[in-house]
């Protein structure tokens, strides 16, 4: 079951009581799609405090023209249980997931498809390198030290995929889907390198050393935007 709800309201408190009665009706497993013209992401947080441990939420445009994502209702009690290294590989496979939609967008030659699909990828990703470089490395460096190591090597590899999500938009802004194919594959390949060094070394060290601290790293990247 999925909806979409597109606040016309500025108000953070009507967005407010519209999210929560709106999250109430919806069944576990529920979607809710949430679509604005101004940044309602700050009223997330607020709705975090009642309901962390309760739903996924997943940008998938973020600012400029339209914000909007998508909020899951979840088992209550199930991403408390998550580890740091669980959490971090779903959104992998997420990301995994949004490429694959706007490759196939590529193929149909569909141009307000492509745009939406890339914008989601792209929103998606770039959140997921937020959510390692401004949240858990400084963690994970402050409580070992280690700033020249496995972090480090990963903020490196962010930077190509980052300088290939660029490559990707500007072909696609001059509707050159064959090079923005090309870019993409390239793209994928240095996506599924990466990925298996986190989720094989850097995460489950992360996990280790995170025990007591949790939950609180789980609320902020929840949220990370």
């Amino acid at each position: 079951m999925s909806q979409t709800i597109v606040f016309e309201t500025t108000n953070e408190e009507e967005i407010l009581s519209i999210l929560e009665k709106e999250f109430q009706k919806l069944p576990q497993d529920g979607i809710i799609f949430l679509n604005a013209k101004h940044n309602f992401f700050p009223v997330l947080k607020k709705f975090q405090d009642k309901y962390w441990d309760n739903f996924s939420w997943n940008p998938l445009a973020n600012g400029i023209e339209v914000w909007g994502g998508e909020l899951k209702k979840i088992q209550k009690g199930s991403l408390s249980n998550d580890s740091i290294m669980l959490f971090m590989g779903a959104d992998h496979f997420r990301c995994d997931e949004l490429y694959a939609e706007c490759e196939n967008a590529l193929s149909s030659g569909d141009t307000i498809v492509i745009q939406e699909m890339f914008r989601a990828f792209k929103t998606s990703i770039l959140r997921h390198f937020v959510m390692e470089e401004e949240i858990l490395f400084p963690v994970f460096e402050d409580l070992t030290g280690m700033r020249q190591g496995p972090t480090m090597a990963m903020r490196m590899e962010h930077e190509q995929m980052k300088n290939a999500v660029t490559d990707m938009e500007t072909s696609l802004q001059k509707k050159d889907f064959k090079r923005a194919g090309a870019v993409g594959e390239m793209l994928l390949i240095l996506m599924q390198q990466h990925n298996v060094k986190e989720e094989g070394i850097l995460y489950p060290m992360i996990t280790n050393h995170t025990l007591d601290m949790h939950e609180e790293l789980l609320k902020q990247l929840q949220l990370a935007v």
